[in-house]
């Protein structure tokens, strides 16, 4: 269902057909739909940064996970991870609705996430951190683990499973090359009360000490 779409550990810059450009960050897919009064895409899974070309006439909606982002400005991301959909605005402005039909408005240096559940409360975001997968680097800063065992799945072959959802609230911060998932591992087991369980090379258990 996809129109563009990236693999494990791939990246690619989309130019739309309206001057927009769209950059999909690794195992991420989007589909576009250009109509004569609006600009829809959706965001099927992953990461997109957006960079909106101005038409007044056509609204640029971006759907993801049940609920809907409105660009008001021009610049900005949008992260589907583990059923949560977060927004980070990095120019101008954009209108959130969330599955619940709860709307709120951030501008830039702020992002607001949904679930099934509504909308969570607008934060101040660094977004040096929150864009660094376009320079090539994963930056968490106090991130739940399941999100970061998110991140990393998209940069590594196989998978990597969370087994006792107890853990996946712990905390987790540092900087990594996006070319060495690997070492996000070795981070998670130094830092946080887990072990690794490699069972093949394509399947890693983060399992309770």
């Amino acid at each position: 269902m996809s129109d563009f779409a990236t693999g494990t550990a791939e990246q690619l810059d989309v130019a739309l057909a309206d001057g927009s450009s769209v950059s999909l960050d690794a195992d991420s897919a989007i589909a576009v739909d250009f109509t004569g009064k609006e600009r829809r895409i959706t965001l099927l899974r992953g990461r997109a940064y957006f960079d909106v070309a101005k038409d007044a006439q056509r609204p640029f909606v971006v759907e993801a996970a049940s609920g809907a982002t409105r660009a008001l400005g021009t610049r900005f991301a949008i992260h589907e991870w583990d059923g949560t959909v977060t927004i980070a605005v990095e120019e101008s402005a954009v209108s959130v609705v969330a599955p619940n039909r709860s709307t709120v408005t951030i501008g830039v240096g702020q992002n607001v996430s949904y679930g099934e559940e509504g909308m969570g409360e607008i934060g101040a975001v660094d977004l040096a951190s929150e864009m660094a997968w376009r320079r090539g680097k994963l930056i968490f800063e106090d991130k739940p683990l399941r999100q970061v065992v998110a991140d990393v799945n998209r940069y590594r072959k196989g998978t990597i499973k969370v087994t006792d959802r107890r853990l996946n609230d712990l905390r987790i911060s540092g900087i990594f090359d996006i070319r060495n998932p690997e070492g996000v591992l070795d981070a998670i087991a130094a830092a946080l009360p887990v072990r690794l369980t490699r069972l093949t090379d394509y399947l890693v258990l983060v399992r309770p000490v």
